[in-house]
């Protein structure tokens, strides 16, 4: 069975629509603190490169029933590429094996990123501008401080999901939301309300598994 050639460059370069076949060359279960949260990692290649790729949480039973293995060949149908802090972060939405393991490996795939970081260092290097006279700056005649300069939200310290713990009374998250479950009601002896979960992910690929009780907008 032929692989997608082109595809993996496709997907990394945020082209995902149709479908890829590509072929599965290894599987990794990566750790949560947050109970029950689990996820699989996956690394794809068509046959020229190959890529890291994150399995929704719904596609998890494909990993567990052994229907996803090692060189197994699969089609992508569904898939996302987003750019975080300048890091390609792909998850695979759906997903049906065309043939099962045990295959035979396809080509000499080479790391996409490493291709992609090579080509951006043989790329030109753009002529340098002109530089631009500096004017100096004449003091304002009576200017007086009206009071302190607000801080700028935005200079709050983030730090990444992984560094997350039961001890801290703030912090603050910059976060992509990969996922949200369907609203589900609940009743018990205090009372009724709410729930869905969301899957979030951060610049270093953090995963956090999040259930919500209450009224929430997302």
């Amino acid at each position: 069975m032929s692989l997608s050639a082109g595809s993996i460059q496709s997907i990394y370069s945020s082209k995902t629509s149709g479908s890829h076949v590509l072929q599965v060359l290894d599987i990794k279960r990566l750790t949560s603190n947050q109970q029950n949260a689990e996820r699989f990692r996956l690394t794809l290649s068509d046959g020229m490169h190959y890529m890291q790729a994150m399995l929704t949480s719904q596609l998890n039973d494909m990993v567990k029933d052994s229907s996803v293995q090692k060189t197994c060949i699969v089609r992508i149908n569904e898939c996302m590429c987003n750019s975080i802090s300048n890091r390609r972060i792909v998850i695979i939405l759906a997903m049906a094996v065309e043939k099962s393991a045990p295959c035979e490996p396809i080509g000499s795939p080479t790391n996409i990123e490493d291709a992609q970081a090579q080509a951006v260092t043989n790329m030109p290097n753009p002529a340098a501008p002109k530089p631009v006279p500096q004017v100096k700056a004449e003091p304002t005649v009576g200017y007086q401080s009206k009071g302190a300069v607000a801080m700028d939200a935005s200079s709050a310290q983030v730090i990444s999901i992984k560094d997350l713990n039961p001890y801290m009374n703030s912090w603050t998250i910059r976060a992509r939301l990969m996922s949200k479950s369907e609203m589900k009601q609940w009743s018990n002896a205090r009372g009724e309300g709410r729930l869905f979960s969301v899957d979030m992910m951060d610049a270093v690929r953090s995963f956090h598994q999040s259930n919500t009780i209450g009224i929430a907008r997302i």
